[in-house]
């Protein structure tokens, strides 16, 4: 009877303790990035319960086939290597959803407002500047203009006089001429100052003595959600400024990504920067599109949606810090450039065809305009192909191995109105149904020449002239784009009439 006992007990499978262990360990690690998978809410619900599937069968499996040594021994060995992949993938996935969370609009934009005095003056600081009579504008940033003032007014505890003008280029007179000690002003209308002739000399002959940030709710604060995501469009804008993305600033690059996700086609409009265009901020007066960058993203938006006869969905914005950023972490991108050239305000040169290029390279490459005799239609062409460059990278397998530190360069370089949950939709769209994008480009061209700009009164600035119909060929290949038909093909026709 005993032996009978002893004879059926021996019967039953014998899992070792290690075999257990492990499949608990292995069920534990699935389990945490089944979760993390949820949360980050990109991957489609099929691959999710695939990956659940997956996880319980080969979970059962390792406990079954420690009933031999042999087997146990290989699934083991298989359980360390998925456990430690599956914390990999944990880290990874938590990196991704950190990415994606921080790549989002800020509520608020920032305004540098700079106290500004003669490069001669003897006030190092602000607070040298006791006694003095601060000019300031009185018709652009006015709350920013405001807030700056009361910082002032704390600062020297009153022992200050103001003066106000309504024009910025009156006010740096009176400063050059002794009639006031300092003056008021917002950065990028500083820059603006510097873009006339008469008045290239402030750029060196003045010095800011004090920088004040200042946030300013924005209008466009809140994200942007659509459910209908067959097609959309993207307003892609490159700021001339470094460090935080959330500053206001000139729009170096306004280019239109129109996005067809059923056709998989995307078209990519670029307008040069001193494109003469009306926003609403302006009331119907002229100013160059780089302009309406000052004013806030949602001018620069609605300029090239009068310009196009388009309603733009999202925005995506990013300053030079950013832009080098992404580059360097991609390790780099392959440029090909229709001719060879030496940047004007850098030692770096360019050969033509293809140029390999670390992220300053690839910033001075898509900035360049003055080796060129048609200026600011080679810098659009030149920034498209820089564009190109970084898709073909972040889609590349190289990506890869510099995955983290592409995130974080991602999380930290962009500015979107885009909802998490609309990313996520996109992505998931692309995991469901993969397949590769037909990418197109187009550039509006135009006349170049001067003319007064609204952020400019009573001074004449270089700016390109509307050239009518290059703008409705641009207008007819958005339509082609929106509506479902081959961009490629309606581009390539019109390249054919042209010659």
């Amino acid at each position: 009877m005993n032996e009978n006992k002893k004879q059926k007990k021996s019967s039953f499978p014998k899992h070792t303790i290690l075999g257990i262990i492990l499949a608990a360990a292995f069920l534990a690690s699935g389990a945490a990035l089944f979760a993390f998978c949820v949360i980050l809410g990109i991957f489609p619900v099929v691959y999710l319960v695939i990956f659940a599937i997956f996880v319980l069968v080969l979970a059962w499996v390792i406990v079954f086939a420690n009933r031999w040594r042999a087997g146990g021994i290989i699934a083991n060995v298989i359980s360390c290597f998925l456990i430690v992949c599956f914390i990999v993938g944990c880290f990874y996935v938590g990196v991704t959803r950190s990415a994606l969370v921080n790549v989002q609009n800020s509520s608020y934009s920032t305004v540098y407002m700079g106290v500004y005095v003669m490069d001669d003056d003897e006030a190092k600081e602000l607070s040298d500047a006791s006694g003095y009579t601060f000019g300031y504008d009185s018709i652009f940033e006015e709350y920013a203009t405001s807030e700056a003032l009361s910082y002032i007014d704390e600062a020297l505890s009153g022992d200050y006089e103001t003066s106000s003008y309504e024009s910025m280029y009156e006010m740096i007179d009176d400063l050059e001429a002794g009639v006031i000690d300092a003056i008021v002003l917002g950065e990028s209308y500083m820059e603006v100052a510097e873009e006339v002739e008469a008045y290239e000399w402030v750029e060196d002959g003045l010095r800011e003595i004090e920088q004040i940030a200042v946030n300013i709710e924005n209008e466009t604060g809140e994200l942007s959600e659509d459910e209908d995501l067959g097609t959309f469009i993207v307003y892609i804008s490159g700021i001339d400024s470094y460090g935080d993305v959330s500053v206001k600033s000139r729009s170096d690059v306004n280019i239109l990504a129109v996005v067809n996700t059923e056709t998989k086609n995307i078209l990519l409009v670029t307008t040069p920067r001193d494109y003469y265009v009306t926003f609403p901020a302006t009331s119907g007066a002229y100013d160059k599109l780089t302009h309406a960058g000052i004013y806030g993203v949602d001018q620069s938006m609605s300029a090239l949606e009068i310009l196009y006869g388009v309603d733009v969905d999202y925005y995506v914005r990013m300053n030079f810090t950013g832009f080098e950023n992404i580059i360097d972490a991609l390790g780099g991108i392959t440029v090909y450039s229709d001719v060879a050239f030496s940047s004007s305000v850098s030692s770096y040169s360019y050969t033509a065809g293809y140029n390999t290029l670390d992220g300053e390279a690839a910033l001075y490459f898509a900035r360049e305009r003055k080796a060129f005799s048609d200026g600011d239609f080679q810098r659009g062409r030149n920034q498209m192909a820089v564009i190109s460059a970084m898709l073909d990278k972040i889609v590349s397998f190289s990506a890869l191995a510099n995955y983290q530190a592409v995130m974080s360069a991602i999380a930290d370089s962009f500015e979107t109105n885009m909802s998490t949950s609309t990313i996520n939709s996109l992505i998931q769209m692309q995991l469901s149904y993969g397949g590769s994008w037909n990418l197109t480009s187009c550039q509006v061209t135009g006349t170049p020449g001067m003319a007064v700009t609204y952020s400019a009164p009573g001074q004449n600035l270089s700016v390109v002239f509307q050239d009518e119909e290059s703008v409705a060929e641009a207008k007819r290949l958005i339509e082609v784009c929106l509506s479902g038909g081959d961009v490629e093909a309606a581009s390539e026709g019109t390249e054919e009439e042209s010659e």
